[in-house]
């Protein structure tokens, strides 16, 4: 029997421990049911296959690494939504077990005792996690993407720092292919050269600056990474008949000052939660006050001279790495109320997690009490929002699942007029999308065809009550009784879509967004009206 070495005993040790902790701190949405989207993606992939999503026309992300998860998900365990989440949960683990293996390899030139270093490395995969803000990538099993493409990355820049210390070109070329996965799973990672070249001239700062080499390869490595981008952009261009796609030009090349600096208020939602009442300027606050205290720690290192001034260097460039993996999703909203849109901050908190870990190790190192209760206190704060906010998503499961089970017992025709239903709950998507593709999955014996929906709301407490009043035959008027929610139609603005060919939207109030009428045109569907109402679809009461 082969034997291993001791340090590929102790990897595997901590690979296995991330993939326990992982599932631990997880526990209570392993078995959560599907969400949104989610029934858009298993449905397709049961009828088009390992490749029915996120590959070809008229998909506009090209990601066929994720597409062909979800495949092997589904052959595995079918509509049973635990086996997703523990493929998901695994994922976030080997992302923690890579960044301790990077932090490590970062940190191991720097003369550092081994026993420090390796508790830093260890600390940040912990902290990496438990963190709250990873909830949304890591549950919503649509969230997939940003997790494989990090779980990708990840292990493509530790053996591409293998490569730098013994030159191995195994290591590269691993590298190499790890990266070509990445890219077909998530197109954000497009920034990875930008980081390669961030590395490759913090490397040079730390080496003898008169080998010709070293300003060689400041160039070369980034270079052989971005030969990639053809082959990309041609199976890109194959699969979906365009290069851009995703949310469109519109969003993906829109670069304006308050857009920047909006989104770089929203990365401070990597470590801070939700404020139900802040506002964008609060946010941006918050990031130039984290941002000058950041660099006056950075100028304190430097000034300490010795080990500090290496310490600092490294925090530089996972800074400048953190700054590279924030400009595909700097444009994309991610919420300062709730939890909706944290999925776009998991690669960037990669480096956050690992700054803020090496800073408090430095600074505390010598007084390992003060240290440990540190590190103490995060857990516990960490563990604590991470369970509260799982929960939100764990009734969200609750709420599709007794909507699906509604839907079974009271169709009766090929057909249901629903006049709303639920959003997200608390920032948990519930059916912002798959209400119909549900329908398809889990009701079969109903042989439903038609579904059309008036609006969506948010929800606050499971047991949010609307009112729905039958005025006539046709029309109804609905009011939410529940202060914050109100009505809304994400895909398309409500004010466009006052009339479609069911139904026409009535005394709309726009001021509270919370009651409005409907006229139901079709008369098939004047029979089978419901609404939902604390936790349940119920049947419209006809008038008096």
């Amino acid at each position: 029997m082969m034997s291993l070495n001791r340090e590929t005993r102790q990897n595997i040790i901590i690979l296995i421990g991330c993939l326990l902790l992982s599932y631990l701190s997880y526990f209570n949405i392993i078995n959560s049911f599907f969400l949104a989207d989610d029934f858009n993606w298993v449905h397709q992939i049961k009828n088009r296959g390992a490749f029915g999503v996120w590959t070809t026309a008229p998909d506009v992300f090209f990601r066929p690494v994720v597409s062909l998860t979800l495949f092997l998900d589904y052959t595995i365990w079918g509509l049973n939504s635990i086996g997703y989440h523990l493929t998901n949960l695994s994922f976030h683990a080997i992302c923690a077990f890579f960044i301790y293996r990077i932090l490590s390899q970062l940190l191991n030139p720097l003369q550092l005792p081994l026993r420090q270093i390796q508790f830093t490395a260890l600390i940040a995969a912990l902290f990496f996690i438990i963190l709250p803000s990873h909830v949304e990538a890591v549950t919503w099993i649509s969230a997939r993407s940003d997790l494989v493409a990090t779980c990708l990355c990840l292990p493509s820049f530790s053996f591409y720092l293998s490569s730098k210390n013994n030159q191995h070109k195994y290591n590269l070329i691993l590298s190499y292919f790890l990266f070509l996965l990445a890219l077909l799973s998530k197109e954000s990672v497009v920034i990875y050269p930008a980081m390669i070249f961030s590395y490759e001239i913090y490397h040079y700062s730390t080496q003898d600056n008169s080998d010709k080499q070293l300003i060689k390869n400041i160039l070369l490595f980034p270079l052989i990474y971005t030969s990639l981008f053809p082959i990309y952009l041609l199976l890109r261009y194959l699969g979906l008949g365009q290069l851009i796609g995703g949310y469109g030009t519109g969003v993906h090349l829109q670069y304006s000052s308050g857009i920047i600096l909006r989104g770089l208020g929203s990365t401070l939602r990597v470590l801070i939660p939700p404020l139900s009442n802040s506002t964008d300027s609060d946010w941006q606050l918050f990031f130039i006050v984290t941002t000058i205290a950041f660099f006056l720690i950075i100028l304190t290192y430097a000034w300490m001279g010795s080990n500090y001034h290496k310490i600092s260097k490294v925090i530089i460039l996972l800074f400048a790495a953190f700054l590279i993996s924030l400009i595909p999703i700097i444009n994309l909203v991610v919420s300062l109320q709730d939890h909706q849109g944290e999925r776009f901050l998991y690669f960037p908190s990669v480096f956050v997690i690992m700054i803020v870990t090496i800073i408090l190790s430095t600074i505390l190192w010598k007084n390992q009490y003060l240290l440990l209760v540190s590190i103490t206190l995060l857990i516990v704060l960490f563990s604590h929002r991470l369970y509260s906010s799982n929960n939100n998503w764990k009734i969200a499961g609750q709420i599709s699942q007794q909507i699906i089970k509604d839907i079974n017992s009271i169709a009766t025709d090929n057909s249901l007029f629903i006049i709303n239903i639920p959003d997200n709950f608390n920032g948990a998507y519930i059916y912002r999308n798959g209400l119909y593709p549900a329908t398809q999955l889990f009701c079969e014996d109903k042989n439903i065809k038609f579904l059309p929906l008036v609006l969506f709301n948010n929800l606050i407490h499971i047991n949010d009550k609307v009112k729905v009043t039958a005025i006539s035959n046709t029309q109804y008027q609905a009011q939410l009784m529940q202060p914050k929610t109100y009505f809304m139609n994400i895909m398309l603005p409500i004010e466009q879509r006052l009339e479609t060919p069911n139904f026409k939207i009535l005394e709309f109030d726009w001021e509270s967004r919370q009651s409005f009428q409907v006229e139901v045109k079709t008369p098939a569907f004047q029979d089978d009206v419901v609404y939902y109402s604390e936790g349940h679809l119920t049947r419209v009461m006809p008038p008096s």
